[in-house]
């Protein structure tokens, strides 16, 4: 078992990946992926390794006939044809020295070390030396790789899930190896600057949270993917490698928006789906005549509120302030009548695991401008994911609306603009302010 651990670090893994038009070394069946990699590594010592380095370099495992075909290139040699495949993952041989080597390869290696044992010459016999005292204290010398303790099978297999490109485990954020559901606090009109991303042209907002959530770009490689950014125009989709810092800049793009992975912890409340959206504003607050439900002082992050509301019934929104750490819980959902523009501090996030079976969401969408008394479900990262969709405009009965809720500004009306943005103003003063404007980003996590 210890062997196969060691195995398992001499390979890269490309998921759902197969080779074909071409013959393998061999083909086993009814095994595991772990020993198909041992006996990889086996064939490996059978080569000349100055010539021909190991006769196998890769290993493709068929899942649903748990068999394995070895061969001795990694798909790239003329005519294999290297594709992507469900139900197949590909294991690309990366070393063949120490542990990786094949018993061969250790054989001769012994063999040489014996040899220059027996051809050392004699040596010149000490003449007035003084004697090399020991020291009085025992120096313990520490191998340069200690044995691995023995592993579990499934703790195996989960190694193998878990290697990236370049055969280390993957990041903290690799939620789905966790158990634990994919979320992102979703910055509407936003775009991150950052150098380590990656660029893929023609994918949608949901594809492109797909990636990051599987820590996978469409080009079949592992990134340690710390947030996405997209852009409608061209369906531009960018992986970040690492986490922003405490403080976010974000510039703003029409059409775009920049979304940061958070684990969702375990919860007593809503249904977190996989990827889900936790929408974000920044600058912005609750009316003071909102009440909240709950409020927590010293919070860390905006991610350690957000836990606190997910163990509320009836938590759909949070305040989160900045400096003090003050964390608010409220009822009321993420729409205009209840929010101000304020200071930097302030941000408000959206409980995106409220919805629930038979759960009314009060939605104002059609083009009367009616209230619906259904369940509205948008497509997750759709193209208008984050862009205002509710309108008050010719409620006919805002005041029961209002009343019903005990929070927001009977005055606030409204107003769209040629491109349908909603924007926002108080009768008297004559100030209009766009939704969704950006800011600088609190801290999202512990970092």
């Amino acid at each position: 078992m210890e062997i196969k651990a060691l195995h398992a670090r001499c390979f890269q893994k490309l998921e759902r990946h197969s080779i074909d038009n071409s013959q393998p070394l061999t083909e086993i069946f009814r095994t595991h992926p772990l020993d198909c990699l041992s006996q990889c590594v086996a064939h490996t010592g059978n080569g000349d390794e100055q010539k021909n380095p190991g006769l196998c370099r890769s290993v493709v495992y068929d899942h649903l006939q748990h068999s394995c075909r070895l061969y001795s290139h990694d798909g790239k040699d003329i005519p294999a044809i290297l594709h992507p495949a469900n139900g197949f993952d590909l294991y690309r041989r990366t070393a063949s020295t120490q542990e990786c080597a094949g018993p061969l390869q250790r054989l001769r290696a012994s063999l040489q070390a014996k040899k220059k044992v027996l051809a050392a010459p004699s040596l010149p016999k000490e003449v007035d030396e003084p004697p090399i005292l020991e020291p009085t204290t025992q120096l313990t010398i520490q191998p340069v790789q200690e044995e691995e303790k023995a592993l579990e099978e499934h703790e195996l297999a989960s190694l193998l899930d878990q290697l990236d490109v370049s055969g280390y485990v993957s990041n903290e954020l690799d939620c789905i190896a966790k158990g634990k559901p994919t979320g992102f606090f979703v910055f509407p009109a936003g775009q991150r600057e950052d150098e380590r991303v990656e660029e893929f042209p023609g994918w949608s907002q949901r594809e492109c949270a797909n990636f990051c959530a599987e820590n996978e770009g469409p080009d079949g490689l592992k990134y340690n993917c710390a947030g996405f950014s997209h852009v409608l125009g061209g369906g531009k989709c960018y992986l970040h490698r690492e986490a922003s810092d405490i403080e976010m800049k974000l510039q703003q793009v029409d059409g775009g928006l920049y979304a940061e992975k958070w684990c969702i912890p375990a919860h007593r409340f809503g249904a977190c789906r996989e990827a889900t959206p936790f929408d974000v504003r920044l600058q912005q607050r609750f009316q003071p005549r909102c009440i909240p439900i709950g409020v927590f002082d010293a919070i860390q992050n905006l991610s350690e509120c957000m836990g606190l509301c997910l163990n509320q019934s009836e938590c759909h929104t949070i305040s989160f302030h900045t400096p003090t750490g003050q964390c608010l819980l409220h009822r009321e959902y993420l729409l205009p009548i209840y929010m101000e523009q304020t200071d930097v501090d302030w941000t408000l996030a959206a409980n995106g695991c409220v919805e629930k079976k038979g759960y009314q969401v009060p939605i104002v969408d059609n083009e009367e401008g009616e209230m619906e008394q259904k369940t509205k479900n948008y497509k997750l990262f759709s193209g208008g994911f984050g862009q205002q969709r509710i309108d008050l405009t010719n409620i006919n009965n805002k005041k029961e609306f209002l009343k019903s809720t005990g929070c927001g500004d009977g005055n606030l009306i409204k107003g769209r603009t040629k491109n349908n943005k909603v924007l926002e103003g108080l009768k008297g003063n004559g100030k209009v302010q766009r939704e969704g404007s950006l800011g600088i980003a609190p801290s999202l996590r512990d970092t």
